[in-house]
């Protein structure tokens, strides 16, 4: 099964409607590069969260996001979707 990076990463966030997310599961299941590239995706999303925290000009305290982790939808160039 084939999915776009962009699905992939929506899946992880958990921001996928039900459908897709299932989808998404059973390509797991089916296609083991699917799991292999959620995981790659993942640890890439984890290491953009922590030079985002680190870089933060304010001295790593992003204040409402101390909480939860950073989502796509507050990554910069957003509107170039």
């Amino acid at each position: 099964m084939r999915f776009s990076d962009t699905t992939l990463m929506l899946f992880h966030d958990g921001e996928l409607d039900a459908e897709a997310a299932r989808r998404v599961r059973v390509g797991r299941l089916v296609d083991r590069s699917v799991g292999a590239r959620l995981d790659a995706l993942a640890e890439l999303g984890d290491a953009v969260r922590a030079w985002a925290l680190r870089s933060d000009p304010r001295g790593g305290k992003l204040g409402r996001f101390r909480s939860r982790s950073l989502r796509r939808d507050d990554a910069p160039g957003r509107g170039d979707r």
